[in-house]
């Protein structure tokens, strides 16, 4: 029987680690009371300016592998905020910005930034330790900053 490859099999260790770090981060905004479905919108670098934000979108290649499990996933750039700063996502529904900054693996670990960003009283980030074990990326803890 053959198997359809998944858009995970096509990433970069870098992507792969970034993936993991999304993943766990659309766990703690759901774990913060969000209430969905909603669009989220992904980005490797996040920074706030007094005209909104600046994000660096993630690769394609790390966007298709998410949205293949969570099809409201967007580039952090298809985001955008209300004149009251609150995330306006896909399709014009509220959303949440999300980001996954400094993974950058080294050897079998990695630290991650990973924050999300809904409206001005509803944002966090935390710094996570990743490591890879068994052939996978794995959260094996986070701290909120």
């Amino acid at each position: 029987m053959l198997g359809c490859a998944s858009p995970r099999d096509s990433l970069s260790t870098r992507d792969e680690a970034q993936r993991v770090a999304f993943e766990k981060g659309l766990v703690l905004l759901r774990e913060s009371g969000l209430k969905g479905p909603r669009p989220v919108c992904v980005a490797t670098r996040f920074t706030r300016t007094r005209s909104g934000y600046e994000v660096e979108d993630p690769s394609a290649d790390l966007v298709n592998a998410l949205r293949a499990s969570h099809p409201l996933i967007r580039r952090g750039s298809d985001c955008t905020l209300t004149r009251y700063e609150a995330v306006r996502g896909a399709f014009g529904l509220s959303g949440a910005l999300m980001w996954a900054e400094g993974v950058s693996p080294v050897g079998n670990r990695a630290i991650a930034r990973i924050g999300y960003y809904v409206e001005p009283l509803y944002s966090a980030e935390f710094e996570c330790v990743l490591q890879f074990r068994e052939g996978e990326w794995r959260v094996t803890g986070c701290t909120l900053m």
